[in-house]
């Protein structure tokens, strides 16, 4: 009885300690995991000038932490601090080459400063690695649209809708 015991507490502290280790964010320890979680928080209610620092702290604990990297683009953006979001963006790609949200919120923001080409560069990124992404298909259609040119918008943007009838920004 008392070896059954110990087997059961064993695995318990083992699936506890591989929890720990990711936290369900990714992060590859506990310190990365909880600072992420924080900027979370903060970031979930807005606050996202508290959320950079924690976003950092979970860089600093696991530098390859791909989606702390993302979070940081994102509240730099929040923030109107471009250069800042997409390097930070950029690293997040460099982290986990096939991270679509990275790539999407790259090629949005190169978007909104009007850095057409190197969106739609980053959106055909997106569609290298996967061809079914409706948001790759519109941010490539949008650019082109916003270029006016909407002979090479138009195929895009209907491949989004095929691809996500659901996918209202394309319909727009």
């Amino acid at each position: 009885m008392k070896r059954i015991y110990v087997v059961i507490l064993s695995l318990f502290l083992l699936v506890n300690l591989g929890l720990a280790q990711d936290n369900g964010s990714g992060a590859k320890s506990p310190e990365a995991g909880n600072a992420y979680n924080n900027g979370l928080d903060l970031a979930k209610r807005g606050d996202y000038k508290a959320a950079v620092p924690k976003f950092k702290e979970a860089i600093a604990a696991d530098p390859n932490f791909f989606e702390a990297h993302y979070m940081l683009g994102l509240s730099h953006k929040k923030l109107k601090k471009f250069n800042e979001a997409e390097k930070s963006f950029k690293k997040a790609i460099e982290a986990n080459s096939k991270f679509e949200k990275a790539f999407i919120a790259l090629g949005n923001l190169q978007t909104e400063m009007d850095q057409y080409d190197e969106a739609i560069n980053t959106y055909n990124a997106v569609i290298a690695f996967d061809d079914q992404s409706a948001r790759a298909h519109f941010g490539v259609g949008n650019v082109y649209y916003k270029k006016k040119n909407y002979r090479m918008a138009i195929p895009s943007l209907k491949k989004a809708v095929e691809l996500n009838g659901n996918y209202d920004h394309a319909f727009n």
